[in-house]
């Protein structure tokens, strides 16, 4: 590529001009205006850009977030109160867990008869889809004593009022049948094919080692 690029810049440069190659990243997916705005500050810095190249390289992690946010919302149905949907569902499970804080431990030991090892769940973001595909692979695998507990936390009353109200709506969309093959798709996606392809993007140089 850049050996065809110099062929046709060739016949417009000075004998003995010398072009500059540099390169940049950005922690974007290169959306929103990022390689326009990168163009428009090397124009400021350096006007004679004929002898100079620079390549602007885009985050490939940050560049898969919106294609993948709209084929999760169209498959999975949109975040919002009242949603009837797997995104509104996982959605919550984190909320509640939040809301209950420090005392979300002990209340799992309490109901489920075992301690709660695993890491917080993350909020499920879609501009993070590492943190999405995480916490509902989780959910997923603790699916029914999720819904146990949900169910046993609105029905006696253990919380705040609003804990009390978002355990209610969690278990309401746990029974939903559908929710839980979806929520199992996210997990094989994230098994077979986000986190391997997340590990190969990370990965490091066998020579440089970065």
């Amino acid at each position: 590529h850049i050996n065809k690029k110099l062929q046709r810049l060739r016949p417009y440069m000075l004998p003995d001009a010398k072009i500059q190659l540099s390169s940049a990243t950005t922690d974007a997916g290169g959306g929103g205006g990022t390689k326009e705005n990168c163009m428009l500050e090397l124009e400021k810095k350096n006007p004679d850009l004929m002898y100079s190249l620079t390549y602007v390289v885009c985050c490939l992690l940050h560049a898969h977030n919106l294609p993948l946010q709209q084929s999760w919302e169209k498959h999975f149905g949109p975040f919002g109160i009242d949603k009837n949907t797997m995104s509104q569902c996982a959605y919550n499970v984190t909320y509640l867990f939040e809301l209950l804080g420090e005392s979300f431990k002990p209340l799992w030991m309490e109901i489920i008869h075992e301690d709660w090892n695993d890491l917080k769940l993350l909020k499920v973001i879609l501009t993070r889809w590492l943190y999405a595909i995480q916490s509902v692979s989780k959910i997923f695998e603790k699916y029914e004593k999720i819904k146990k507990f949900c169910k046993a936390i609105y029905e006696a009353k253990k919380s705040t009022y609003l804990a009390h109200k978002v355990a209610k709506e969690t278990y309401q969309l746990l029974v939903n049948p559908q929710v839980k093959v979806m929520m199992s798709f996210v997990k094989a996606f994230g098994e077979f094919y986000w986190t391997p392809f997340y590990n190969w993007a990370r990965r490091k140089g066998s020579k440089t080692k970065k």
